[in-house]
């Protein structure tokens, strides 16, 4: 019998480090918060690239050209502008509207006028 205990007692110190060994083995808190931070960074990245909606800016630069139409009864303004996207995903523009407001009130006529973009381009 005495032969048998500390070949018992080897057994049970052998099973208690292989029980560290693999608590130790399997990543502990840090390889899960290095996981997680992985988790968050690649879900932002993926909102960046794929989710984001388009976000439309547009610049009109302080230049703009006046003219009347070949029958004289139209205006033309020529605005120069540009239109640049800040988002991932496309956008489109389908119409332009301008509103001219005078600078003085009339009580005649009204105060603001709008046009509306017939084409893109230069004007014949």
């Amino acid at each position: 019998m005495a032969i048998t205990l500390p070949q018992a007692r080897a057994t049970s110190d052998d099973s208690a480090l292989n029980a560290a060994d693999a608590a130790n083995h399997g990543g502990g808190t840090l390889a899960t918060i290095i996981s997680a931070l992985a988790f968050i960074f690649s879900g932002l990245s993926y909102y960046e690239s794929a989710l984001k909606a388009a976000d439309l800016e547009i610049h009109v630069p302080p230049v703009l050209q006046y003219g009347r139409d070949g029958g004289g009864d139209s205006d033309v303004f020529a605005l120069p502008i540009t239109i640049a996207n800040g988002g991932s995903n496309t956008g489109t523009v389908l119409a332009f509207e301008l509103g001219v407001e005078r600078l003085k009130p009339s009580t005649e006529t009204p105060n603001t006028k709008l046009f509306y973009s017939a084409f893109s381009g230069e004007h014949q």
